[in-house]
């Protein structure tokens, strides 16, 4: 059984501080801190809400910062104990403890909030991304050898052991863009209480499972909007690609990419009063983030975000935006308060 819900874009323009919000905004959130990150990262996650910590590939370790600036780089390249080859996600653990899982060495490293190393333990498997789902676990999009069809999974961070596996139906929805060459119709994932939030059709709509199976909720994005890669960049890749002959190549035709669409949504997180905040991607002017109340499955609006943002993450009443750089300057993250409803 599913229960489809339509939505309804909110109409009604807030201002802030006698300035009147942009158009289609009706969230104006207030950044109270920002500090600045290596450059070439990936994965951002909130381990405490003053700690924002990220994935640093160049240098091949982890680096953390705080409300107030200080900072802590943990981890080096190498085989080792407490040493990476291919970190590609990061996320809090017990204790403020912090996990890395590195899909190179098929492990995830537990450090200390100080950047001590406790413990790895071996993943089954390729898992990608790490999403806090209580002191013990995260959600994870994960692969085993003897079962492809495994989505999204919950693993323990001190063991490595897969304990509960989601795989959402997304037959109950129709998009209205087909999947291209090597696309799925399935998406990210993310936590909200007890249930889990699927991303399905590029972001056009979300599935709801209030109790993480069983029932779903079927959510309309009123803001999704149909994009795919540009003439300029298809043209980027496919020179990329005959530049890099005997490496890796996923085999796409210009014709192929010209098919694939762009995902309108990316990283997000759930806050205190059960609202999903979720980044768009790609946006040609500013970045937004579309807002969902779970308990009523419905859109409530839109956050400006300041600079061109890439990735974020929440806990709590706290919302954290990483800005890219254009690899000449650090990268920066920023700290926003959130509203109450």
């Amino acid at each position: 059984m599913r229960t489809s819900v339509g939505l309804l874009a909110a109409a009604l323009l807030l201002a802030c501080r006698g300035e009147e919000a942009a158009p289609g905004v009706t969230f104006n959130l207030e950044r109270f801190a920002s500090a600045s990150l290596p450059t070439s990262l990936l994965g951002a996650a909130l381990v405490s809400p003053d700690t924002a910590c990220v994935v640093d590939l160049y240098r091949l370790q982890g680096y953390c910062v705080d409300v107030r600036g200080d900072s802590l780089a943990f981890g080096r390249p190498g085989e080792g104990p407490g040493e990476l080859t291919r970190p590609t996600a990061i996320t809090g653990g017990p204790h403020g403890d912090i996990t890395v899982s590195d899909t190179g060495l098929r492990r995830m490293s537990r450090f200390t909030p100080e950047g001590v190393f406790v413990s790895s333990a071996p993943t089954r498997g390729m898992t990608r991304g790490l999403v806090r789902l209580t002191d013990s676990t995260a959600l994870t999009s994960h692969m085993a050898p003897d079962d492809p069809s495994s989505a999204h999974a919950e693993i323990h961070l001190a063991t490595g052991e897969v304990l509960r596996k989601w795989l959402p139906d997304p037959s109950v929805v129709t998009c209205r863009t087909p999947p291209g060459p090597g696309q799925g119709k399935i998406g990210g994932a993310y936590p909200a209480g007890t249930g889990i939030v699927h991303v399905v059709c590029f972001g056009e709509f979300l599935l709801w499972y209030p109790s993480g199976s069983g029932e779903s909720v079927v959510i309309r994005s009123p803001t999704y909007t149909e994009r795919f890669t540009s003439e300029e960049a298809i043209a980027d890749i496919m020179r990329t690609r005959e530049n890099n002959r005997g490496g890796f190549d996923p085999g796409y035709t210009a014709d192929d990419w010209r098919a694939r669409a762009s995902p309108w949504y990316g990283t997000a997180g759930v806050d205190t009063e059960g609202r999903l905040w979720i980044l768009r991607l790609n946006e040609d002017e500013g970045s937004y983030a579309d807002v969902y109340d779970l308990e009523s499955a419905s859109f409530t609006g839109t956050a400006a975000l300041e600079g061109g943002v890439s990735m974020i993450d929440v806990m709590g009443d706290r919302l954290i935006a990483l800005r890219r750089s254009d690899g000449l300057t650090d990268d920066e993250v920023d700290w926003y308060e959130l509203p109450d409803g």
